[in-house]
């Protein structure tokens, strides 16, 4: 709609050959690797070999964890038995380990960061030493979702828990967070980040668009909300686009010289099918860590 920060086309996937080279499947391996390794293999495209699913292989690290930095939790997920833990945030980069699907693993999201080329990267904790590797963020999740579709600093809720949901590329950390349920016609979530303070201009829009498509709307269609270290928050009631296919559901925040909107659309013919109770709850869920934000989108 014509007040929306930045509508694109979802894209979908992640190519296979590049799977490869970030984690691991022992489901055609001979060779046991259950056991920890006490020194560095050699990275390839290849799997290492394995009959069984494998435990966290390590060795003693040369960098400490960043300790600085506020730890928290996270998930390992899409592989099928392992993935692989990195020296450095690059598929080129040893491996000095590897994490067994499904293992809680202590990350530090601040670190979360593009190589250029193939992956998102995020410092993980290696149990059996202290130290810390890297990981594909791809294949790591907290409660805001996968990490590589995260912004350090920017918490929320993501809607996936029902479904399988494809996400648009991204590069930088000032890019859109785009997801888009596989199987709908069109039910999406996102979260923008545009420069400037653009409240005001994006809610005189939505009045324009009112008038002009001879909306009969109420009073209290939009409200200042309270959000703990934003300059300020407004929610948006659930609005039909002009065509009425779409119900477009809309938070508008202020903070620093940013604007950020999170938004979420269902198209009409999707709502039995779309998670309308997690669409909801991921707008109310928008939590700010005001200086790791600031400082990651500036």
């Amino acid at each position: 709609m014509a007040s929306s920060l930045n509508r694109r086309a979802v894209v979908a996937g992640v190519a296979l050959a590049l799977i490869l080279t970030a984690c691991g499947s022992s489901s055609s391996d001979t060779t046991a690797a259950a056991t920890a390794t006490t020194a560095a293999t050699t990275s390839t495209s290849q799997p290492v070999a394995s009959s069984a699913p494998a435990t966290t292989t390590t060795v003693v690290l040369p960098d400490a964890c960043p300790d600085r930095l506020a730890p928290s939790q996270g998930v390992v997920i899409g592989v099928q038995d392992w993935v692989r833990i990195r020296m450095l945030p690059t598929t080129e980069s040893e491996e000095i380990g590897r994490f067994d699907a499904g293992s809680s693993v202590t990350i530090f999201p601040d670190t979360l960061g593009y190589d250029g080329s193939d992956y998102w990267w995020v410092t993980t904790r290696v149990p059996a030493t202290g130290g810390c590797g890297n990981v594909a963020a791809n294949f790591l999740t907290d409660p805001s979702g996968r990490l590589d579709q995260q912004i350090p600093g920017l918490s929320f809720r993501a809607p996936t828990s029902s479904g399988t949901w494809s996400y648009a590329d991204r590069t930088s950390l000032r890019d859109p967070i785009e997801g888009s349920l596989d199987g709908a016609f069109y039910t999406t979530y996102s979260v923008t980040v545009a420069d400037g303070l653009l409240i005001d201009q994006l809610l005189a829009d939505q009045l324009s668009e009112f008038t002009e498509f001879d909306y009969d709307y109420p009073a209290d269609w939009s409200s200042d909300v309270l959000i703990p270290g934003v300059d300020r928050a407004v929610r948006l009631i659930p609005i039909a686009s002009p065509s009425g296919d779409l119900v477009i559901n809309r938070l508008l925040v202020e903070i620093g010289t940013t604007t950020v909107e999170a938004a979420t659309a269902v198209y009409v013919e999707d709502v039995a099918l779309a998670p309308v109770d997690d669409l909801a709850a991921f707008l109310d869920s928008v939590a700010f860590e005001r200086e790791p934000f600031l400082s990651a989108v500036g």
